[in-house]
């Protein structure tokens, strides 16, 4: 009976041994292996897309978290933010989405708009070369350029302002003389200067979805006796208003925003070379 007692002593321990061995393996395993697989996955791996749209693509994540980093290796052709594509201009560039170390890319083609044939002509129809000047300008939030054609010689100047929609070139407004126009690059916001009479005009304008609204006008005039000024009115949005308060309004509105001023000398020509690179390279005709 004791031989029988030792012999399953012996066993017992022998089997507690190898239980703890093998619970001490199982432990270190566990610590060796990911808390969870990590993966991502887009919804398209490549598009294909022209000047002036966009797309939106969704990120498929399985991990610890949840977050994607966006990314684009061409900030000039196509940007992202939060899976939303913005095309810039034509090109190839990738998209590339990052989450928990893993990368998953979408390769984006922009071929060239529409737009770049519409406005060469209406450019040929509609401007002389004489006396015309043009640039392109991405003065409100959209991705096509707007079509800015400078009328009249030199100082002597409006700037009229042409968008791409739905096919066709439509006009949005004219804005300044004398000093053509001032822009906050896609803000939609433009700032006119006129003059004459002895007035000067400050009109501050907002482009939305193609349309053109007046959101506040200044107006100094002065009256003239003998080469010196004798009286000055000033107003704002038609009501008369001090000199003072005329001055300090009318600097705030200035720099509101960063206005980007164009001029007919910074214009080009109508003529077949210049409306052949809007063709083939727009992007150097931005102004």
């Amino acid at each position: 009976m004791i031989g029988c007692t030792k012999e399953k002593e012996m066993k017992t321990k022998k089997a507690r041994r190898l239980l703890s061995g093998l619970i001490v393996m199982v432990l270190v395993l566990l610590m060796h292996l990911p808390a969870s697989a990590s993966s991502i996955s887009l919804s398209s791996s490549s598009i294909t897309l022209l000047e002036g749209q966009g797309r939106t693509i969704k990120a498929t994540v399985s991990g610890k978290s949840k977050t994607v980093k966006w990314s684009s290796s061409d900030t000039r052709i196509a940007i992202v933010k939060n899976g939303k594509i913005t095309v810039r201009r034509a090109g190839t560039c990738t998209i590339k989405a990052t989450a928990n170390g893993k990368t998953a890319s979408c390769r984006v083609t922009v071929k060239p708009g529409k737009w770049r044939t519409a406005y060469a002509n209406f450019l040929k129809k509609n401007a002389k070369a004489s006396e015309n000047r043009f640039w392109l300008s991405y003065i409100d939030p959209g991705e096509v350029p707007e079509l800015v054609i400078v009328r009249g010689y030199y100082h002597f100047t409006t700037a009229e302002v042409y968008s791409y929609v739905n096919g066709k070139v439509i006009k949005i407004d004219e804005y300044g003389s004398m000093a053509a126009m001032k822009y906050a690059p896609r803000t939609g916001r433009v700032w006119g200067s006129y003059s004459g009479m002895g007035s000067v005009y400050d009109t501050f304008h907002l482009i939305s979805n193609h349309k053109s609204r007046i959101v506040v006008n200044f107006c100094i005039h002065n009256e003239y006796s003998g080469g010196k000024i004798t009286s000055t009115v000033c107003k704002k949005n038609n009501a008369v208003i001090s000199k003072a308060s005329y001055n300090r309004q009318l600097t705030a509105a200035k720099r509101k925003v960063n206005y980007h001023e164009v001029g007919y000398y910074k214009g080009y020509k109508v003529n077949n070379t210049n409306i052949n690179v809007l063709l083939s390279n727009p992007t150097s005709l931005v102004r």
